[in-house]
């Protein structure tokens, strides 16, 4: 079952999104999978950015499904809406993730100075949570 989301809801997310990364708001305007990435934004119905007061290049990210309640946790090195959305290599996640009826919530939780910092802060999540016996967790590795 689909969640129903108002057309202005959705207009205000793609408006948002330049502004959240000036920098990139060209990726949207003028990347060739356009199309591919206005879609996804549309399925994001949540997101909860924490705010970036030092401007920090990495950060810890979680996607929930909210159709399933699954979730992924990971990082990453760069900017929010430089076009980068997960590496898993989960089959689940990745069949998930392109289905158009399975809305997400996005989640930054924490900014980090280093790459280093930010791996390291996801390894201890990841462990915590016991990804690799958790059902809930797309981090399963196959």
């Amino acid at each position: 079952m689909a969640i129903k989301v108002s057309q202005r809801y959705l207009d205000t997310l793609k408006k948002d999104v330049p502004k959240i990364n000036k920098n990139n708001s060209k990726f949207f305007e003028k990347s060739p999978v356009k199309k591919i990435q206005m879609r996804m934004l549309e399925r994001i119905l949540e997101q909860k950015i924490k705010p970036n007061p030092n401007n920090y290049k990495c950060f810890c990210y979680m996607w929930t499904n909210l159709n399933t309640g699954k979730w992924y946790f990971g990082y990453h090195k760069g900017e929010i809406w430089d076009g980068y959305w997960q590496t898993s290599q989960n089959s689940e996640l990745k069949k998930d993730f392109s289905n158009p009826d399975h809305n997400w919530r996005y989640e930054i939780v924490e900014w980090f100075k280093t790459k280093n910092e930010a791996k390291r802060f996801e390894g201890n999540f990841n462990r915590k949570h016991n990804v690799r016996r958790n059902n809930m967790s797309y981090n399963i590795h196959e």
